[in-house]
């Protein structure tokens, strides 16, 4: 049975005095023996730690007493061994490189869709967008049928991509897509 939990995760969400809760969640980290890399930043976690489950399920609970990140809910995958060299935590500008300012996914976040309503408009043939919000790397690897992709290698390039598009494109819904939802949580409110 594999002896090590992968846990991966995001969330948007206003977070504060980051200094100390670093320095806490890396002394806490470091003394549960746990493995990986957390982001903070004034707008969120994102988060990839690996660990014996018991000490994992102390790092959820302790990231579950921050004002904010009470709902957490990180993927849980099982390995046979440690994927991560060392602990970090660091602090960032953006959990997520975008560089735009202003756009704040936890106070503003842009509508959703239910999955069966898009495909109820997809099988009704409505004009939709599907927007691949993913790296040029990751569209090669598959995307669904008539998305656009725009072409980017990194996600810091979607703003100007994004303004390349023709007008006539934005008349209609757009729905963006990604692969976990981070990038998707922070692109659509730019659109």
């Amino acid at each position: 049975m594999p002896a090590v939990t992968n846990i991966s995760c995001y969330k948007f969400a206003p977070l504060m005095d980051l200094k100390p809760f670093r320095e806490r969640l890396l002394a806490l980290c470091k003394e549960w023996q746990l493995k990986g890399t957390i982001l903070l930043s004034t707008e969120g976690i994102n988060l990839f730690v690996a660990g014996p489950r018991d000490r994992i399920d102390l790092l959820i609970a302790e990231l579950r007493l921050v004002p904010g990140l009470e709902d957490i809910n990180p993927k849980i995958s099982l390995s046979d061994e440690q994927p991560f060299n060392r602990m970090l935590v660091r602090i960032k500008k953006e959990i997520i490189a975008f560089g735009v300012e202003g756009i704040d996914p936890a106070r503003q976040p842009a509508p959703r869709l239910l999955a069966q309503e898009l495909k109820q408009w997809l099988d009704e043939g409505r004009p939709v967008t599907l927007l691949d919000t993913r790296n040029e790397y990751e569209v090669k690897l598959g995307t669904f049928r008539n998305a656009l992709s725009i072409g980017i290698d990194h996600f810091r390039d979607f703003p100007v991509a994004i303004e390349k598009l023709p007008e006539e494109l934005k008349e209609q819904p757009i729905v963006a897509f990604c692969t976990g939802g981070i990038r998707c949580e922070k692109a659509a409110p730019f659109m």
